[in-house]
């Protein structure tokens, strides 16, 4: 399983920081039904101040994005209940706690 985040031209961008510097986490759900036994799957990263992907977008362009090509494997996702009722569970996350 691949993830990647990409930024989008908004609204407000005039008013905000650039480049995008805030840690962003994503975390893939342990579905199993004991909380205390669950093995949830997070990664995060901190983006570099230099990476074209963080700059202030200026227009809708075909790129991937940034994140993980192999967040994941098939094999992996066999271990555990990351995968109930056909459906996985994913939460992309932005640490805005600096900001």
């Amino acid at each position: 399983i691949s993830l990647y985040i990409r930024l989008l031209p908004g609204d407000y961008d005039n008013i905000l920081s650039w480049p995008f510097l805030l840690p962003v986490s994503f975390t893939l759900y342990d579905q199993c039904a004991g909380a205390d036994m669950r093995a949830n799957l997070c990664e995060t990263f901190q983006p570099e101040p230099v990476c074209s992907h963080f700059q202030k977008p200026t227009k809708y362009v075909e790129a991937l994005g940034f994140g993980y090509p192999k967040f994941v494997s098939h094999e992996i996702l066999k271990t555990r209940d990351y995968v109930k009722d056909d459906s996985l569970v994913f939460k992309v996350s932005v640490d805005n706690s600096t900001f």
